[in-house]
């Protein structure tokens, strides 16, 4: 399997006659859809997971006051369902959308790292370049004495907690919310088993993740992405698609939405679509 990294100017590039496929809601923030749609292609949509608050909401919330008032040294978020619940938070206590400006922010991944910039308005100061919890300890030193505040998703299993008091830090494990399979959305199982989808993007590990899963959880197979373009905004999502045994076609060498498109853009235009 091939990752072709390419970054294209979207001045010059066309998508018209590509069907798009994105695994998210037309709804979602962080999204290429309107990019995509800009350069010509056709969109459409297979939203993957919804995001709810969790039971203990209480705990969340006053972790979040805390942050606020300057309890933590470091926020670590490793997906941008924290970060769109953590800003929904905000707003239900009243506090300013740049209450947590003055934490240090460690985001795992290119969407979490948009959404924390959009949604919480922070600056981003360390972003690993894998998702594992040593290469997030690595890219956060010194750790001796750190506060630290992680507000994860409840089905996640990594360690990260660990890691960082391994390091010296001080965490404060919340949860912050519950993923669930998404529903609706386009015929995007039955576009892809007429072959009627050209390319997919895929914008987080965890997008991979709950694509997989809708698409087998509704009697579709990965094998169906086998003559699709797979586009991922970054490594680190380059590498979940490959352990699910997909090819990636598109990597662009700017990790954001304009250079995932511009990628895309280049991509077809080098096979001559």
């Amino acid at each position: 399997m091939e990752t072709v990294t390419s970054q294209h100017s979207p001045g010059s590039a066309t998508l018209r006659g590509i069907r798009v496929a994105i695994a998210r809601a037309p709804d979602e923030a962080h999204t290429p859809g309107p990019l995509l749609q800009e350069l010509g292609a056709e969109v459409v949509y297979y939203p993957c997971e919804e995001i709810a608050p969790p039971p203990d909401v209480e705990t969340l919330d006053q972790a979040v006051r805390d942050a606020a008032e300057g309890a933590f040294d470091w926020l670590v978020l490793n997906t941008a369902s924290a970060a769109i619940m953590l800003a929904q938070r905000l707003e239900a206590l009243g506090l300013p959308e740049d209450a947590l400006a003055g934490v240090q922010v460690a985001a795992q991944g290119a969407n979490t790292r948009l959404a924390a910039r959009e949604m919480l308005h922070v600056d981003v100061d360390r972003v690993p370049e894998t998702d594992t919890p040593e290469e997030l300890v690595a890219a956060m030193q010194p750790l001796a004495g750190a506060r630290i505040l992680w507000p994860r998703a409840a089905t996640l299993k990594m360690p990260i907690d660990r890691a960082l008091e391994a390091a010296g830090a001080t965490v404060v494990t919340v949860v912050a919310c519950h993923d669930r399979l998404g529903q609706g959305g386009d015929e995007v199982p039955v576009m892809l088993w007429e072959g009627k989808v050209d390319a997919i993007t895929f914008t987080s590990a965890n997008n991979v993740r709950h694509f997989a899963r809708r698409l087998r959880y509704e009697g579709g197979d990965l094998a169906m992405l086998d003559h699709v373009c797979v586009a991922c905004i970054e490594p680190i999502t380059a590498a979940m698609a490959q352990s699910y045994g997909l090819h990636v076609d598109v990597v662009p060498a700017e990790h954001t939405l304009d250079g995932l498109v511009s990628a895309l853009a280049g991509y077809f235009r080098r096979v001559g679509v």
